[in-house]
């Protein structure tokens, strides 16, 4: 296989400023583990000792960036979030396209969902509200060295506050494994956690203010391959009311079969599992003729792919046409402990064609 490089290009921006300011520094893990323990419980709300009652508000992002594609108009709706505590809150999800209210109380869950699938633009801000961290990616993240801060300006442009930042990723052969990746930020200034990254997601938080206590981001940013941007905005945030923690209760269990669940599985593992790959006529390039690329995806329950975006690839202008292809595709159903879930992790594609200046292309999976 042709090296793959990545090609998220606000991943790449945002390594190659912070290796701009990077500080020389022998790694600590102690401090480094001290720094994200501290972070999260500055920051981050469920860390926190304050029952809330959270809204974020989810739109395109209309901040002006180079390279920036359209967001599609299904990306907006609400996140509505009672916490109580880890195992007693409600959360309640509102777009165009998928509608889910979640209770759990103790070892019991309620879920109710409008929309067979839960796509991953939307579950991003879920995740980064009750899973920030890349947990699997810990050990690794803290052996690193911290590298950023300070401020970083472009010739006639104001300067940028850089954020501190722990990032891993492993090397076989001497060739990145993309699902390997993995980042986390905190604040130039203060101890506040500050983004996250890996293969399923990135976003990026600011505008803390205060809130029980802690400095809490009242923005987030989510940076969707093929540069996507998708913000959330902080729109009530409150301490939970008597009321609102009564209303956090379950009235009738949800099977787990019946419960909408996302595994994410390696490139192997997603090898293993294709079902049907169309034929393809790949467009015209002048790039890369043949090579492979790897390209994001996430079924529903069903196996079929209903969400993709390009990663990297050896042609980039054959990118958004992988992604297509993609779309196009499906894997075997999975099941994990006999209920139907989501899958989601990189596909490789092969492709194959001719430049743009030979009369016809051919295309190959």
């Amino acid at each position: 296989m042709y090296s793959l490089q990545i090609a998220r290009l606000g991943a790449v921006l945002a390594g190659a400023l912070v290796m701009a300011v990077m500080q020389a520094q022998t790694p600590s893990p102690s401090a480094n583990m001290s720094l994200l323990q501290q972070s999260l419980q500055k920051s981050v709300l469920i860390e926190g000792h304050q029952p809330f009652h959270l809204v974020l508000e989810i739109a395109p992002d209309t901040t002006p960036r180079a390279h920036a594609r359209p967001v599609p108009s299904f990306m907006n709706g609400k996140v509505e979030l009672f916490w109580a505590g880890r195992s007693h809150y409600k959360l309640v999800l509102n777009s165009p396209e998928f509608r889910q209210t979640r209770v759990v109380d103790g070892d019991q869950v309620e879920e109710h969902d409008d929309g067979d699938f839960y796509p991953r633009w939307l579950d991003d801000f879920v995740r980064m509200l009750l899973n920030p961290v890349p947990r699997p990616q810990v050990p690794k993240l803290i052996q690193q060295r911290l590298t950023g801060g300070g401020t970083f300006a472009l010739p006639g442009r104001p300067a940028i506050s850089m954020p501190r930042c722990l990032e891993t990723s492993d090397r076989p052969a001497g060739i990145t494994e993309e699902t390997s990746i993995a980042r986390v930020c905190f604040d130039a200034s203060h101890s506040w956690y500050q983004g996250t990254l890996d293969f399923t997601r990135y976003v990026s938080l600011a505008d803390y203010a205060p809130f029980g206590g802690q400095m809490i981001p009242r923005i987030w940013s989510d940076d969707i391959p093929e540069n996507i941007f998708v913000e959330g905005k902080v729109t009530l945030l409150e301490k939970l009311s008597a009321g609102d923690l009564k209303a956090i209760y379950v009235s009738s269990p949800t099977p787990p079969k019946e419960q909408i669940r996302t595994v994410f599985l390696s490139r192997k593992e997603i090898g293993d599992r294709i079902a049907n790959v169309p034929d393809y006529e790949w467009p015209p390039n002048d790039g890369v003729l043949e090579g492979y690329m790897i390209v994001y995806v996430r079924t529903d329950r069903t196996g079929q792919v209903r969400e993709s975006y390009w990663d990297s690839s050896d042609n980039y202008g054959l990118q958004d046409a992988g992604a297509t292809l993609a779309l196009k595709s499906s894997l075997k159903p999975m099941l994990v402990e006999g209920a139907a879930v989501q899958m989601e992790g990189p596909l490789v594609l092969h492709f194959k064609t001719n430049r743009l200046s030979s009369p016809s292309a051919g295309a190959t999976y």
